[in-house]
């Protein structure tokens, strides 16, 4: 369903309210802005149109107010019911305020005090939709400008940037879109605990997709998060936080030092295979040459299994893998990865069960056709060559 004119939804879900203003009036807003943007602090549709509709009524009466004063009317009072003062409500806890004018019968007076005091109030308080102060800056505004620097400044590639945005994105459904400033213990204690109860991919798993964070957490059977996934979404916090601090958003990092403690290095939590499950894997369909119908074998499905067998190499090593990349050196065959070492480039030399296999053979016949990558068929993703496989 098509949003009203008057609703904006940024990249985080919050809606904003938005209202375009008169063209005559432009010149009594900060510099001379043709649109208002306010956050509505929230990201149900139903509640952003209910504050949406009371921000569109004040700002009508704003409007209206200013519209009178640009006219030129009669000697005739044209400011009853007002003469007493305004008190507008700007948003983000600030409001517009003109005491009473005492005209004394003269309306030419009354009009010009009223003129110039409301033109002094909009002066003193300036209705932008920038950050007014610190105190309101959203959480989603800071992010944008955290994240927007640390990309055009080549601190990050594009798969970082989108990692770090997919991991605000979960704060803010957690947390809310709130201003930054506000973020105590109490918030960050629930950003943590809320971490450990939810599940892996959340944004691709079919039964979590249009579903809450309160929905997915009360669903039965989720496998939650690794411990090492939560510490990694914490820390990506507490370097946000950081920024922020710098950058004088916040006073204080509330997400430092709280990683949950593990007993293992990160590179020690994957489970190592036990030599049933390698036997199982070996003896399994793509072994025995006994693929299912509709399943299309490729090359690598054969290859990388056994490679990372007998080579101990990550798979992203294996999968970009060219076919100059293996060579002869001193007699023995090797693979290079092409990773630094403090010995120099990493040469991995080929186990005799790989060229027994037929390792060596299928190079020659991939030269043969004039291939120049070990799996043509894996393309470069993302995430590198590696997520097929």
């Amino acid at each position: 369903m098509k949003l009203p004119a008057y609703l904006w939804r940024n990249r985080y879900g919050t809606y904003y309210f938005r209202i375009v203003i008169p063209k005559l009036l432009c010149s009594y807003f900060a510099k001379n802005k043709r649109e208002l943007r306010r956050s509505l602090s929230t990201d149900s549709k139903k509640e952003a149109l209910r504050r949406a509709r009371i921000y569109r009524v004040r700002f009508d009466f704003l409007f209206e107010q200013l519209n009178i004063m640009t006219k030129k009317k009669s000697n005739t009072s044209i400011y009853t019911g007002y003469i007493g003062g305004i008190n507008f409500d700007l948003g983000n806890g600030r409001s517009l305020k003109i005491d009473k004018i005492d005209h004394d019968g003269d309306h030419e007076k009354e009009k010009e005090t009223l003129r110039a005091a409301v033109t002094a109030a909009i002066a003193n308080n300036p209705i932008t939709d920038e950050k007014i102060a610190d105190d309101s800056i959203l959480v989603s505004q800071v992010i944008d400008e955290y994240c927007v620097e640390l990309a055009q400044g080549g601190t990050w590639t594009s798969k970082t940037e989108q990692e770090n945005r997919t991991t605000f994105k979960l704060l803010i459904g957690i947390i809310g879109d709130k201003p930054i400033a506000t973020i105590d213990h109490a918030i960050i204690r629930h950003y943590k605990t809320t971490l450990q109860k939810l599940p892996a991919n959340i944004n691709k798993i079919k039964r979590y997709k249009d579903k809450s964070i309160k929905e997915i957490i009360a669903m039965p059977d989720v496998i939650t998060l690794s411990v090492s996934t939560v510490n990694k979404q914490l820390n990506r916090t507490s370097s946000l936080f950081d920024w922020a601090i710098s950058h004088g958003h916040m006073q204080h990092n509330y997400a430092k030092g709280i990683a949950i403690k593990e007993k293992k290095r990160a590179d020690q939590q994957r489970d190592q295979f036990d030599k049933n499950e390698l036997s199982s894997l070996f003896n399994g369909y793509i072994y025995k040459g006994e693929f299912p119908k509709r399943v299309r074998p490729h090359n690598y499905q054969f290859w990388i299994p056994l490679m990372g067998l007998y080579t101990g190499a990550r798979i992203e090593e294996l999968c970009k893998l060219r076919i100059c990349d293996i060579r002869k050196e001193d007699d023995t065959w090797c693979l290079d990865t092409g990773v630094k070492t403090e010995a120099g480039l990493r040469l991995i030399p080929i186990h005799k069960k790989l060229i027994d296999f037929g390792f060596l053979d299928y190079i020659k016949s991939l030269k043969n056709k004039g291939i120049e990558r070990l799996f043509p068929e894996l393309e470069k993703k993302r995430d590198g060559y590696s997520q097929a496989a």
